[in-house]
């Protein structure tokens, strides 16, 4: 398992390193001695507080709804601080990339402090979010997912997944009851900045296409996934909307005729 996780990492690594080493081929960014004590130049203090602020609402926001779990308030909160005030992740993170080279200008790397190191992140998120705004998901979700993932194991196996399950489960039984065949469910889902929206699709068998079941939006992922789920099994008319003449034609007696039988 830390074999693997070490893995993830490095490839997460290395997708940002692709971004970082193109910008530097392509501009000549400002240069700034980040291992001295002076202060940041105007245009990286501004970069500092923009990317601070992709950070906060990213980490307290898309970042929660992919994690698919509800975890205390104060317990994300210590997460936080761990991870982005305190912790050396960021610190690891950043002296892993070729980030502190391309704005300083030293093929040797100067030793940075932590709050340095979170600086030199959050100004790198600022030029993601301008230059490649796709990696952003990468540079911040994906990183912060996988250190969730090494501190919280346990959780992120088991607990996200119990009340999903128990839902697709009973939909998964009022269907087959409603088709008589042991139908498959589908999930799939848009995120955009302020919403989501949750699909359930259905089959009957392997060979058939998914058909949908329902679409809706919701502020949260998490949300809208029960929402979907339990909208469906509140339906009473559920059969009649999947397949009015489907459920007509099962319980309707075949009438024999002359001609059957010739």
């Amino acid at each position: 398992m830390k074999t693997n996780s070490k893995r993830r990492l490095k490839r997460l690594i290395e997708r940002v390193n692709t971004v970082i080493m193109a910008w530097g081929s392509e501009t000549r960014p400002k240069r700034h001695k980040f291992g001295e004590t002076t202060a940041l130049p105007p245009l990286y203090q501004v970069m500092a507080y923009q990317g601070e602020a992709i950070l906060l609402q990213r980490f307290f926001g898309v970042l929660r709804e992919r994690l698919g779990m509800d975890m205390e308030h104060r317990a994300y909160l210590a997460f936080y601080e761990q991870a982005v005030e305190h912790g050396g992740f960021l610190l690891d993170f950043i002296s892993r990339t070729e980030w502190l080279t391309i704005v300083s200008g030293d093929t040797s790397l100067p030793n940075i402090t932590k709050h340095q190191a979170k600086q030199l992140y959050c100004i790198l998120l600022a030029a993601i979010s301008e230059r490649s705004p796709a990696m952003i998901s990468v540079a911040c979700d994906e990183l912060f997912i996988h250190l969730y993932k090494q501190q919280f194991p346990s959780q992120t196996t088991t607990e996200r997944h119990t009340t999903t399950d128990q839902l697709r489960h009973k939909l998964t039984n009022k269907l087959r009851k409603i088709t008589h065949t042991p139908c498959q469910i589908k999930e799939s889902f848009h995120q955009d900045d302020d919403k989501v929206v949750f699909c359930l699709m259905y089959r009957k068998d392997d060979r058939s296409r998914y058909e949908p079941l329902i679409s809706l939006e919701r502020p949260r992922l998490k949300t809208a996934r029960l929402s979907a789920y339990q909208t469906l099994l509140d339906d009473d008319n559920l059969a009649d909307k999947l397949n009015p003449v489907y459920e007509l034609a099962s319980k309707k007696k075949r009438i024999i005729t002359f001609k059957d039988v010739e």
